[in-house]
């Protein structure tokens, strides 16, 4: 009784002002949370970027060097080791004119992707990428044999490979 006496009496200014700096606060935390989090799943995606875009040039560099070499024979061993890494679906090394020239790689349906972006690679000359929900980040860059142009590689990255999660990074703030 006295319970229902107590919630229906009228809330004064006290009250009212209380209230409203709870709801603000709140909302403001909210929003804060919200942009933190989306900040952190974009650091995130570029720091997948960036991380796929300085292995897979650097893999062309040593391919390049290999055949630079006259150690070319090695190519389908190394292209087969990389392959059985967790984080690589595909790797293609294609010819200026898109030409296979090796290619290695269990999933078929990553071949179209290969393709198209090493002819990205191959009609501007720099690293070029696609992100795909069904194949991953695909990353091509351009092959430099006896320093000319000679094709694209191009390495196909598990789906979320190199990400963080954004909940436990941003874990010890909250």
């Amino acid at each position: 009784m006295v319970l229902a006496a107590v919630l229906k009496r009228p809330i004064g200014l006290a009250g009212r002002a209380v209230l409203f700096v709870t709801a603000l606060l709140t909302l403001t935390a909210t929003i804060a949370t919200i942009t933190v989090w989306y900040g952190a799943e974009q650091e995130s995606g570029r720091h997948q970027l960036v991380v796929a875009r300085d292995l897979t040039t650097r893999f062309a560099e040593n391919i390049a060097s290999m055949i630079n070499d006259g150690d070319g024979a090695r190519l389908p061993e190394i292209m087969q080791r990389m392959t059985a890494r967790e984080d690589v679906r595909r790797i293609s090394l294609r010819g200026l004119d898109g030409r296979i020239i090796a290619e290695h790689g269990d999933d078929g349906s990553d071949v179209s992707l290969a393709t198209q972006v090493a002819a990205r690679v191959n009609a501007h000359a720099q690293v070029e990428y696609v992100v795909s929900k069904a194949h991953g980040l695909a990353v091509g860059a351009p092959l430099y044999v006896n320093r000319q142009r000679s094709g694209a590689i191009v390495i196909i990255w598990t789906p979320n490979e190199f990400r963080f999660d954004a909940l436990l990074a941003l874990m010890p703030f909250f």
